[in-house]
């Protein structure tokens, strides 16, 4: 069973398409996401699968993944659709489709944000991020794209030299470019102002979404090194929950199909050459009461909370700003999925994946 066919992402994709949007602007085009098999992307392309089966939309679904293996695994029976074309190459080689020779709208998600990579591998986040766009652009430009939307992170804004509580789009912070896991943010920063001058020279649309700490059905639950990630893992793998720290530091979580909604909103209400804020604000937590919460939700696991010493664990050593989501807010977009009905969606799709 592909993740598509999953009960809970079934009820995510219908929940999608009842905001109240003009879906029907991507029917029978041709749409492009990059980094296909990642968390946001691969729930993105589920959903313009459920829309050509429940709306009969024939949207053409071009999946940009470095991996055969993982679109097949990933997509299942789907990557046999009509509608479905796989293309397998690595973002920082020039883009070619098959059989057509433009594009209409181009979410680019391609990239990793995985602390684990961050460590080991960080030239080639810089190489997908900053010339893995320059190639989306170009494609856009040829093919007169609509739209290209880029998956961008909340830590573009850096550290804050102001005692701000919120960040708007227009506040921005400093970061140390010498630091070896600045080249995540700096590298989403560079591709930012690549887009802006796409536009400028060439009239090339788009819009930015700057997302902070998704998490939900698909994502991955080994070897990432992202804090939900990690957490989520123990659970599905019914092991106590390992923290690597004090758990002190505080984040704010946002379920994927909330994500994918604002994702949406952004790309078919937002104003072309924008970025917004995606974020869930509501329910900040410390680590630590996150892993204690997780113990308490599947309190039939048995689970214990256990501190390993480490300096090692790649997390962002910035202080976290809340994220003001207000400008998203006012075209449409709210979040629907509390953290704990996330927590438990999360765990119980892996479940029946019979993942571990």
């Amino acid at each position: 069973m592909s993740w598509y066919e999953n009960t809970i992402v079934q009820e995510d994709l219908k929940m999608i398409s009842q905001q109240d949007l003009p879906y029907d602007n991507f029917f029978g085009r041709n749409v492009l996401v990059t980094g296909a098999t990642g968390m946001l992307a691969s729930y993105l392309v589920d959903f313009f699968i459920f829309l050509n089966k429940t709306q009969n939309a024939k949207i053409n679904i071009f999946v940009l993944a470095r991996s055969k293996n993982k679109i097949a695994d990933r997509f299942g029976k789907a990557v046999n659709d009509q509608y479905f074309h796989s293309v397998i190459q690595d973002i920082v080689n020039p883009i070619i489709l098959p059989n057509i020779s433009s594009i209409d709208y181009i979410f680019h998600a391609a990239g990793n944000a995985s602390a684990q990579a961050m460590r080991n591998s960080p030239v080639s986040i810089w190489t997908a991020n900053v010339i893995g766009m320059h190639n989306v652009l170009e494609l856009a430009r040829v093919s007169n794209a609509t739209q290209v939307h880029f998956f961008s992170t909340r830590e573009v804004y850096g550290n804050q030299l102001t005692n701000k509580t919120r960040l708007t789009e227009n506040d921005f912070g400093v970061l140390d470019p010498l630091n070896p896991r600045a080249v995540y943010p700096e590298s989403k920063l560079a591709s930012e102002s690549l887009m802006a001058a796409y536009k400028k020279q060439f009239g090339q649309a788009f819009t930015i979404s700057r997302i902070a700490h998704s998490y939900g059905p698909g994502m991955s639950i080994t070897n990432d090194g992202r804090i939900m990630s990690d957490l989520i893992g123990n659970v599905v793998r019914h092991e106590n929950i390992s923290l690597i720290s004090s758990g002190q530091s505080e984040r704010a979580f946002l379920y994927i199909a909330d994500a994918i909604a604002g994702i949406l909103h952004i790309v078919l209400k937002g104003g072309n050459g924008q970025a917004y804020n995606l974020s869930n604000e509501d329910q900040p937590i410390k680590i630590v009461d996150l892993a204690r919460k997780l113990s308490t939700l599947f309190a039939e696991k048995h689970l214990r909370v256990t501190f390993i010493s480490s300096d090692q664990s790649g997390y962002s050593s910035i202080p976290r700003v809340a994220l003001d989501s207000s400008k998203l807010e006012k075209i449409g977009w709210h979040k629907r999925i509390s953290l704990d009905s996330g927590l438990r969606r999360t765990v119980q799709s892996f479940e029946i994946e019979g993942i571990k």
